[in-house]
């Protein structure tokens, strides 16, 4: 390989370039503290927003790439140690190690972003707590499957309410011949399920919140039919019930709820077969961490809750494109550094590339505690 030779970088030549990317990391972050104070000032103003945003997001995503970016500084900082001292693959070495730190926080990023996404949770999005969807309106969806409706209660609703409808006592009633139940129609009970009962709810006889969908959010609708038939199975007559200690059903609360989720459920595919399996233990988590709050349902969510989303994506999306051009910049040292070894008067670029990197750690550190954290 021939190595090359590039004229020396002068002083001017250096103070002027770092005095360049100064003024262009002031106007970045320029930008960045604009949406701060907008955002601390919706903060101010609504706390129950973010207090109700924060649940959707896992805390352990944000806390790994931030563990994963703080220790990204180490190799770009011997990096720029190296480059002065022209000791080349270690500094090729350097730059490939802050490189595949990129990389991770970009993927868990990803999956984050993915989740948001399938929960129809963004700016102007018609947010949807429990996650609804899947097998078109729920007037239009056929029979269930009462083997697969088995595997699903059993996954999802036993903590509760056992594993024959029988109850748990502290936890849930018994299905089997509850009144309520038996007076709903399919979709009636499907939209109750969607909806859940929280502890506020006066006719909560447990004084235990029922989760929307059961605290597993990606159960669609088709798959919800199947444990309503499930259910239908199970059921006794209510002759011998005594009817005081069950609640009327009455028509106009389920109205609303099956025309609301009419009105939101669109078409999307049923997804057979994959759902998050609950302990069966009493007292187990209602559902996955920062999929499912327990604390707000449809009648809890707070006005313009799809605000928090905009912030977070318009925020991290920005974070996003830096740290995408920061990996663009990466690769091009690694290879300018393959075809052409750094001199103690050519480290320009490595220096002026880790300062870049500092300034995109600094602000996700920033951005962290206010999404992550009530």
């Amino acid at each position: 390989m021939n190595e090359q030779s590039e004229p020396s970088v002068s002083t001017t030549s250096r103070i002027t370039s770092r005095m360049v990317m100064q003024v262009a990391i002031a106007v970045v972050l320029l930008l960045y503290v604009a949406m701060v104070l907008a955002q601390v000032g919706v903060r101010f103003v609504s706390p129950s927003l973010f207090a109700w945003g924060t649940t959707f997001l896992p805390s352990g995503h944000g806390v790994a790439n931030t563990i994963v970016l703080i220790l990204s500084c180490v190799p770009i900082a011997m990096a720029r140690h190296t480059a002065a001292r022209t000791n080349r693959w270690v500094m090729i070495a350097a730059l490939s190690a802050t490189f595949l730190g990129g990389v991770v926080f970009l993927a868990v990023q990803s999956v984050e972003y993915e989740t948001s996404f399938r929960q129809g949770l963004g700016w102007g999005a018609p947010v949807n707590i429990a996650g609804s969807g899947g097998g078109g309106a729920i007037g239009e969806l056929g029979p269930g499957d009462v083997g697969l409706g088995n595997t699903r209660w059993q996954a999802t609703c036993r903590s509760c309410h056992g594993p024959g409808g029988e109850g748990v006592e502290g936890q849930g009633k018994d299905l089997r011949q509850s009144s309520f139940v038996q007076g709903l129609d399919d979709p009636g009970l499907i939209a109750f399920i969607k909806a859940g009962r929280p502890v506020s709810d006066p006719v909560n006889a447990t004084g235990k919140p029922m989760p929307p969908k059961g605290g597993n959010p990606l159960l669609k609708d088709a798959q919800l039919m199947d444990i309503v038939a499930y259910i239908r199975t199970i059921q006794v007559p209510i002759s011998d019930v005594d009817e005081e200690d069950e609640t009327a059903v009455v028509a106009d609360d389920i109205a609303p709820l099956v025309k609301d989720e009419e009105a939101i459920t669109a078409t999307a595919e049923a997804n057979d077969g994959f759902w998050i399996p609950s302990s069966s233990v009493p007292l187990a988590a209602l559902g996955p961490t920062g999929l499912s709050p327990d604390a707000f349902t449809h009648a809890d969510r707070p006005a313009r809750a799809d605000l928090f989303f905009g912030f977070f994506f318009l925020m991290t999306g920005m974070h996003i494109l830096q740290m995408l051009m920061g990996l663009v910049i990466l690769m091009w040292l690694i290879y300018r550094a393959v075809q052409i070894p750094y001199t103690p008067s050519r480290d320009v670029p490595v220096d002026l590339a880790g300062r870049y990197w500092y300034f995109a750690v600094a602000i996700w550190v920033a951005l962290f505690p206010l999404f992550y954290f009530t």
